[in-house]
C-alpha cells in the first residue's frame, strides 16, 4: 500500500475544504437580497444583516445585533451582544443567543435559544423541536415537534405546539389562541387550570424539588469532574513543574497576597473580556482575556488541590508519584466539599481566587528569575575564574 497517494488525496481534500470557508471580520457585514453565498462563513462584526441565499453553514458573532431575513440552507449558529432575529427561512437547525431573540420566520430543523427574552412571533413555524433557556418566553407561533422551556420566570402560550411540552416556570399564562396538542409536563409552585381544549394531551405537574444532598447521580457527576481535573492536572504539573512549584509555595507563604491578586484578576479579566467582545476592535483581545480567565480559573483548583494534598500527606517528596498522589487527594477533597451546599458555595470562589493569584504571581516570579539568571551565571563564571590558576586558564 503506497502512502503518498493517500497523503496527496488528504491534502487535496483539506485544501478544497479550506477554500470553501470564509473568515470575515468587519464592522458591518451584509448580504444583499438575491445574492448567493456558497461558502461556509465565520463572521465577526458589530452588525450582521443577511438577506441573501446562503447555501452552507453560518457561524456568526455580533457585538450588537444579528438580523437574518434571507434563506439559509445550512445550520446557523449566531450570538449577538444585543438582539438576534430570524425573519427568513432556515432549512436546517438554528441556534441563537443574545439579550433578546425573536423568531418570525420558518425553521426546517430544531431551534435552540438562549437569552433574557425569547419571542416566537405569530408567523413563526418550527418543523423540528425547540429548546429555550430564558427568563421571559412568549410563544405565539407554531411548533411541530416537542418544546422544552426551561428556567423561565414568565411563560406565555399563545400559539400551537404539536408535540409534547415541558415547562419549568413559576408563572405560566395561556391566551385563548393557545393549543397544546401533546402532553404538558410542568414544574411550578401552583397548579395550572387551563381552559378546556387548550391542552389536548395529559397534564402533569411536578413539584419543585431540591436534589438530595447525597445521591448516586450527584456523586457520579463529581467523580467525572474529579477525573477530568486529574487528567488535566497531571500534564500541567509535568510540563510546567517550575510554575506549579512556585504557585503552590506562594499559596502557602503569601496566602493573602495570592487572594488579593486573584480577586482583582478574576473580576478584571472577566469584566474587560466581556467589554472587549462587545466591539469589533476589541473582539480579539476580549476573546483572549476570556480564554485566559477560563484557563486560570480551572487551573486554580489544580494548584490549590496540590497544596491541600501536600498538607494532608504532611510531606511531599520530589518523587512525581508523590506529587500525583498529593494532587489526587487534594482534588478529591475539593470535590467532596462541593457536595455540601451553601454556605460553603463561597469556598470554591475563594479557591479560585487563591489559585488564580498564585499562578499570576508565579509567572511574575519566573520572569524575574529569567532576568536575573544571566547575571547569576556571569557571577558564577567570575568566581570560577578567580579560583582557577593561570595554568588552568
Amino acid at each position: 500500500m503506497q502512502l503518498k497517494p493517500i497523503l496527496l488525496g488528504l491534502f487535496a481534500t483539506l485544501a478544497v475544504h479550506a477554500q470553501a470557508m470564509q473568515f470575515v471580520s468587519t464592522n458591518f457585514h451584509q448580504s444583499a437580497e438575491g445574492q448567493i453565498v456558497a461558502d461556509e462563513q465565520w463572521v465577526t462584526a458589530d452588525l450582521i444583516k443577511l438577506d441573501g441565499v446562503h447555501k452552507n453553514d453560518l457561524f456568526l458573532l455580533a457585538g450588537n445585533s444579528i438580523a437574518l431575513s434571507g434563506t439559509f440552507e445550512g445550520n446557523v449558529w449566531g450570538a449577538g451582544g444585543q438582539n438576534a432575529y430570524l425573519g427568513g427561512y432556515c432549512e436546517r437547525s438554528l441556534r441563537l443567543a443574545g439579550q433578546s431573540v425573536r423568531i418570525d420566520g420558518e425553521v426546517g430543523g430544531n431551534v435552540l435559544a438562549l437569552a433574557e427574552t425569547v419571542i416566537f412571533g405569530t408567523n413563526s413555524l418550527v418543523h423540528g423541536s425547540v429548546k429555550v433557556f430564558a427568563h421571559t418566553i412568549v410563544h405565539e407561533g407554531a411548533i411541530e415537534g416537542n418544546a422544552d422551556f426551561s428556567s423561565a420566570r414568565m411563560l406565555t402560550f399563545g400559539g400551537t405546539i404539536e408535540g409534547n411540552t415541558k415547562v419549568v416556570s413559576p408563572d405560566i399564562l395561556f391566551t385563548r389562541s393557545a393549543r397544546l396538542k401533546g402532553d404538558l409536563t410542568y414544574t411550578a409552585n401552583k397548579e395550572l387550570v387551563p381552559v378546556e381544549g387548550v391542552v389536548a394531551g395529559k397534564l402533569a405537574r411536578q413539584l419543585p424539588q431540591s436534589p438530595p444532598l447525597f445521591s448516586a447521580a450527584r456523586f457520579s457527576t463529581l467523580a467525572l469532574w474529579f477525573a477530568a481535573a486529574l487528567l488535566a492536572g497531571i500534564p500541567f504539573i509535568t510540563v510546567f513543574p517550575m510554575t506549579t512549584a512556585i504557585a503552590t509555595q506562594l499559596v502557602r507563604s503569601s496566602p493573602w497576597k495570592c487572594m488579593l491578586v486573584g480577586f482583582v484578576s478574576f473580576w478584571g479579566l472577566l469584566i474587560f473580556g466581556i467589554a472587549g467582545i462587545s466591539s469589533v476592535i476589541g473582539l480579539p483581545l476580549g476573546v483572549l482575556l476570556l480564554a485566559a480567565w477560563g484557563a486560570l480559573a480551572y487551573l486554580s483548583h489544580i494548584v490549590v488541590g496540590l497544596v491541600f494534598g501536600a498538607l494532608l500527606l504532611r510531606s511531599m517528596r520530589e518523587s512525581i508519584g508523590k506529587v500525583i498522589l498529593a494532587l489526587s487527594i487534594g482534588l478529591a477533597f475539593l470535590y467532596l466539599v462541593a457536595v455540601i451546599p451553601s454556605p460553603l458555595f463561597l469556598f470554591h470562589q475563594v479557591v479560585a481566587w487563591f489559585g488564580m493569584g498564585a499562578l499570576i504571581l508565579s509567572f511574575v516570579e519566573k520572569r524575574h528569575l529569567m532576568i536575573q539568571l544571566p547575571n547569576s551565571l556571569k557571577k558564577l563564571e567570575e568566581l570560577r575564574d578567580e579560583k582557577l590558576t593561570p595554568e588552568e586558564k
